[in-house]
């Protein structure tokens, strides 16, 4: 029963009361009178009953009065003494009612002013040691972020722990799922082989044996396909709490894989038919030494030919093949005449020979294992100086179409085709050979001869499609607000949300702007915000924020409160895009806001447009504060907030009120828990009995 109620209650007591003493003496005196008095009283009573009836009233009066002045009054500074000892150290009591009653508020503004000066000494003591946590908080932070895998924690639920921007990137590029701390990672992984992997991690353990990461291929939600890698979390006594994930997109290296194979495919397919044709012409040939020339020339045509086509054929699957290199081996882009001159200083330093250097297209970039390539070639300059001893290197590079030409010549030494085919065969002390190394950046490597007939080296590099841009995605956004660990000891959680503490709610709390406050005539949402609550902590990171176009003009006096104008809402998408979205963010969550029963209807009645149909439990911290000041006649939002200390910031946007929203019902928390409501049962069923519960739009 709130305050009102029990006052008019104790002032209706105070006049029965009054009328019952009133009627009680009246009687008394009647049954002593004889017939003649009892005559003289009724004539009096004319004028008695009215002085009855003021009496009632005053005796009501009186009782209400009284319980506003001492009963009333000693209620409500038990309520904010409560609040100041709970969530809002810094409030202050407005002392009230009798003379003994303002005293002890007196007394109990100085005794919070001592608690807020203990408070602050305690803050100043463990200052050192917070600073010291939140450092290694911003480590963490900062490294999970700056890391170009994608990386997730989750406990043995799937619930996720810690992500960074990459991950969310990778898992939800296509805004059909959302990555947060809580949800399951099984939205966007199949379930069966998550767990498989995380099955072999157990056994190998309890086996004894060393447990290796488990790597597997999935697909996500927006088509990508990533390749995993497992890692277990195990507690101290050893035993499993969750797993550790890190991604990387494959999807264009296996695309790539699939053309290059297919290009394989059809080079091997026209090199039989070409070579079976070379084969059958010099199989005439030899059959028929006697031919006449003219045949003899025909089939040497014929060989021609079919050599010249293959040749061709080989060059066009070689430049195919280059668009199809992917990281599989890690390949830079490079300015050509930086290899150029890094190879030269490279030789200079290992010989001592002279290196002449021609490069003949300007800004050529080629994308390349610089260091491996460099290394390699100069081992190959190497030996040409100790076997032909050369002492000039001509390093030649020229543009070729998708390719760069790489042209290396010894011109004072007598170097043969022979020694330039060992180099490029010839293992390293890597035991990677010259052929292989240009094979990976998806080239080739020959003896060629010039117009002198002297043999020299070329090879064929991959060009960089253009020159690299300085852009870099910036990982911040994707810094975790915070890491909750907490979540490895919740497996044994029930499932009946009845009986879950408050504090263990997961909630989406949210707040709408609209273009009116009647939605049955026509009114339209115009602004969606809202933040997710997980294990008693905000997470302000993860909020969804987005305005919509409402198909009708803002008026003039909803535009006052929350500026939001028509050609702010122009492109924007509509409705029947947003709600589908916004019910996917708030999946599996308690629904939180203040007079929610408002934007509740916006969304209901849009039920039949969009087909999205918002089922999830409600709570009102409208109703919550209520609850917790039942005398009280503050129930605004922007009231409520700072009352319980909550700093009141972008009101009237829809993220801004969900933000307070969302903090109000964190300080709310621990006062409804002081009052023995502390299940999410328990709050639902006080709430339908507030009389804020039974308003209706």
């Amino acid at each position: 029963m709130n305050g009102r109620r029990f006052e008019s209650t104790v002032a209706a007591v105070g006049a029965v009361a009054t009328a019952i003493g009133f009627s009680s003496a009246a009687l008394i005196v009647w049954a002593v009178l004889d017939e003649a008095g009892r005559t003289g009283f009724e004539k009096a009573l004319n004028v008695l009953v009215p002085i009855g009836l003021a009496l009632v009233g005053l005796g009501g009066f009186v009782a209400g009065r009284f319980f506003r002045s001492f009963m009333l009054a000693a209620r409500r500074m038990t309520e904010e003494t409560d609040l100041i000892a709970s969530v809002n150290p810094a409030h202050r009591l407005d002392p009230a009612g009798p003379a003994h009653l303002r005293k002890l508020g007196w007394s109990i503004n100085r005794l919070a002013g001592r608690l807020w000066e203990s408070l602050e000494e305690q803050e100043v003591a463990v200052e050192a040691g917070r600073r010291a946590v939140e450092h290694e908080k911003e480590r963490l932070a900062a490294l999970m972020s700056d890391l170009a895998q994608g990386v997730i924690v989750c406990n043995l639920d799937g619930q996720i722990l810690l992500y960074n921007g990459e991950a969310r990137h990778l898992l939800a590029d296509d805004d059909s799922t959302y990555v947060g701390l809580g949800r399951s990672v099984f939205a966007f992984l199949d379930r069966n082989v998550a767990l498989n992997a995380l099955h072999h991690l157990q056994l190998r353990a309890e086996r004894g044996a060393k447990v290796r990461p488990q790597r597997f291929i999935a697909t996500v939600p927006g088509g990508q396909v990533l390749r995993m890698t497992m890692v277990a979390v195990r507690s101290t006594e050893g035993n499993f709490t969750g797993f550790v994930l890190t991604m990387e997109d494959v999807t264009h290296e296996r695309a790539a894989r699939g053309r290059r194979d297919q290009l394989l495919r059809s080079l091997t397919h026209e090199s039989r038919r070409s070579t079976a044709g070379i084969r059958a012409a010099i199989e005439t040939i030899r059959s028929y030494p006697e031919m006449p020339a003219d045949d003899i020339d025909r089939f040497r045509s014929v060989i021609a030919d079919e050599a010249e086509r293959l040749s061709a054929r080989i060059d066009e699957v070689s430049a195919a093949h280059a668009s199809t290199l992917e990281s599989a081996w890690e390949l830079d882009d490079m300015l050509g005449d930086d290899l150029v001159l890094a190879l030269a200083n490279r030789v200079v330093a290992s010989t001592g020979i002279e290196v002449s250097t021609d490069v003949r297209t300007e800004s050529l970039w080629v994308k390349v294992d610089g260091l491996a390539l460099i290394d390699r070639l100069t081992a190959v300059t190497t030996q040409m100086v100790e076997g032909a001893a050369a002492a000039i290197l001509a390093v030649a590079m020229q543009e070729s179409g998708r390719f760069v030409v790489l042209d290396l010549s010894w011109p004072d030494s007598a170097v043969t085709e022979l020694a330039i085919s060992g180099c490029i065969q010839e293992a390293s002390d890597s035991h990677d050979n010259l052929e292989s190394l240009v094979d990976r950046h998806g080239g080739e490597v020959w003896c060629e001869f010039g117009t002198d007939e002297k043999p020299f080296l070329r090879l064929l590099l991959p060009k960089a499609v253009a020159v690299p841009a300085l852009a870099v995605r910036v990982l911040d956004e994707g810094r975790p607000e915070f890491y909750d660990f907490d979540l490895f000891e919740q497996r044994d959680t029930t499932d009946r949300l009845d009986e879950r503490p408050l504090r263990d709610l997961v909630c989406t709390v949210f707040d709408t702007e609209t273009t009116g406050l009647n939605p049955s005539t026509g009114d339209e949402i115009i602004s969606i915000g809202a933040v997710r609550i997980l294990n008693g902590r905000l997470l302000r990171h993860e909020a969804f924020d987005q305005l919509i176009d409402p198909r009708r003009p803002i008026p003039a006096e909803s535009f006052e409160i929350h500026k939001i104008s028509g050609d702010m809402l122009v492109g924007q998408p509509t409705i029947d895009v947003v709600l589908p979205r916004f019910a996917r963010f708030v999946e599996d969550t308690v629904l939180v806001g203040h007079n929610v029963a408002f934007d509740l209807k916006f969304l209901q009645l849009k039920e039949g447009t969009t087909g999205v149909a918002f089922t999830n439990p409600v709570l009102d911290t409208l109703l919550l504060a209520a609850l917790v000041y039942p005398d009280s006649d503050v129930h605004s939002l922007e009231a409520l907030a700072r009352l319980v200390g909550v700093e009141v910031t972008g009101r009237h946007t829809s993220l801004g009120d969900a933000l307070v929203t969302a903090e109000l019902f964190l300080q709310l928390i621990p006062l409804l828990e002081a009052r023995g409501l502390k299940t999410f049962g328990e709050v639902q069923t006080a709430e339908r009995e507030t009389f804020y519960a039974r308003l209706e739009y």
